[in-house]
């Protein structure tokens, strides 16, 4: 564990005497949400904004030290891209529930098991208006989506060839999974929800209820924020009638 991680953890735990030590990490990733995704930004959402904000204030933790929370992770990542930043934290703080089936894998781990499964790619391969998908229905704090990531930068070959789909139906470990792959720069959705459930699938690629697009999507493919403006338009207008719609 390197300096940064400890200085987190002494926050979390510092914080955790007031409150329980989920709910402090709760409204840590629930700022690095409303940093980190454009939808969270629009305010458009109003029921998204106010979750969030009502889990930020439930952690007690006032906004200079959330960021230098978020501060502290990204230096950890710009040190060491090759970790699983929460998972260890978590783990550290006992916050996995082994009764609802919640572990961490160890990164190493998770690095040869990408490092099996990505094994065929070249450079040579054309990836041509088809992005390859790697899904985790599992995610957890999205090790498994980290490790893919570092594999394909080791194999010089273009991120905005891959899209990532994790899902998990904790919120907290969905929306770790989230602020992660954002950080590590990948275009993909997260989805908060049952995998077993296909109704919690959403029909297309946009930001959407328990959907969430990670911020580089936006940055690669700048029509998804001009979509999510239009469908925000629409619903204010009464002709988006789906629950999960945005």
């Amino acid at each position: 564990m390197d300096n940064q991680q400890k200085e987190f953890l002494s926050m979390i735990n510092k914080h955790s005497m007031n409150v329980g030590r989920r709910e402090t990490c709760e409204g840590f990733i629930a700022y690095a949400l409303s940093v980190l995704n454009p939808a969270c930004s629009l305010k458009t959402d109003k029921e998204r904004a106010k979750q969030i904000d009502m889990k930020i204030k439930n952690s007690r933790i006032n906004n200079d030290e959330l960021k230098h929370m978020l501060n502290l992770m990204i230096e950890s990542l710009e040190l060491n891209r090759n970790q699983d930043f929460l998972a260890e934290i978590y783990a550290d703080l006992g916050i996995f529930d082994k009764n609802f089936g919640q572990f961490m894998t160890p990164y190493h781990v998770s690095h040869m098991m990408a490092e099996i499964n990505l094994s065929d790619l070249s450079l040579d391969r054309k990836m041509e208006n088809n992005p390859i998908s790697i899904c985790d229905p599992c995610c957890g704090t999205g090790g498994m989506m980290i490790a893919a990531g570092n594999v394909i930068k080791d194999k010089n070959l273009n991120m905005k060839d891959f899209i990532f789909y994790a899902q998990d139906i904790d919120w907290m470990m969905a929306m770790s999974a989230y602020v992660q792959m954002s950080l590590h720069g990948q275009v993909g959705q997260v989805i908060i929800g049952n995998s077993l459930d296909l109704d919690s699938h959403p029909r297309e690629f946009l930001d959407a209820g328990n959907s969430w697009i990670t911020s580089p999507a936006y940055i690669y493919y700048p029509e998804l924020l001009e979509r999510l403006y239009i469908r925000t338009q629409m619903k204010k207008k009464g002709k988006v009638h789906e629950e999960r719609e945005f």
